[in-house]
């Protein structure tokens, strides 16, 4: 019995490390925006706040209309903006990267101070040609790892407060 209870555990654990991406929220963006067509902009560009303050932002539409005020491609995409722009409308961006709500993370702290890339924590976003259709939750693991290879301490008050 007890050899089949442990069998049974341990098919349960592997069970949930394989298929625990299956069960990642579905997200649906109102753009399929591009990041690959949007290389030649620097992240901060758009997302304004990602090296001054606590969170990186995503962009309000009359950031995109800077660019996007005239028709640049023939993209239906592309005529959203303009259109909800012309209403009045914000672009209802959907959050892709979470973390738990009990940390803490400072853009400005390990982007706009240590230098941190964007890659770091969120892979090749800027090289995907359509948004990822899964939120992808960042874990301690992230971070702990993160610190260690660069080797950096990491208090538990400097993430849990």
């Amino acid at each position: 019995m007890r050899l089949f209870l442990s069998g049974l555990g341990t098919t349960f654990c592997i069970g949930l490390v394989v298929l625990q991406p299956l069960f990642r929220e579905e997200i649906q963006q109102p753009i399929q925006f591009n990041h690959q067509a949007h290389q030649d902009l620097e992240c901060a560009g758009c997302h304004e706040f990602v090296e001054t303050e606590s969170f990186a932002s995503l962009p309000p539409i009359d950031t995109c209309m800077l660019c996007h005020e005239t028709a640049l491609t023939e993209s239906p995409e592309e005529e959203k903006i303009r259109t909800w722009a012309s209403e009045g409308k914000p672009i209802e961006w959907q959050q892709l990267f979470r973390q738990p709500a009990h940390v803490f993370y400072s853009h400005r702290r390990h982007v706009g101070i240590a230098g941190l890339e964007c890659r770091q924590c969120h892979g090749d976003i800027g090289e995907s040609t359509q948004p990822p259709g899964r939120v992808q939750n960042l874990t301690m693991d992230d971070c702990i790892s993160c610190h260690e290879q660069n080797q950096l301490e990491a208090g538990c008050v400097d993430c849990h407060r």
